[in-house]
């Protein structure tokens, strides 16, 4: 599971092996409040995506996904339409 990262950079591609092991889940918040970054792109073994695990990054603006996520966490607070 990726749980976070410290970052300054504006753009970030979450690793498919972490310590050896494929990534498979997004941990919760695990991205939150990082307002610098614009985009992201998830690994293809990723299959779950927590809660809320991009709120508050006001910058961000593509995520790419793979066809493989089966389940995004909903948000407790209602999202907008814009």
């Amino acid at each position: 599971m990726f749980t976070g990262c410290l970052l300054k950079e504006k753009s970030l591609t979450i690793p498919a092996l972490l310590g050896g092991k494929p990534v498979t889940i997004l941990g919760g918040h695990h991205l939150a409040n990082h307002t610098n970054l614009t985009s992201i792109v998830i690994p293809e073994m990723v299959t779950d995506i927590g809660m809320e695990a991009f709120a508050n990054c006001t910058a961000l603006s593509r995520i790419t996904l793979p066809g493989n996520v089966k389940s995004i966490a909903r948000t407790r607070r209602a999202i907008p339409n814009n």
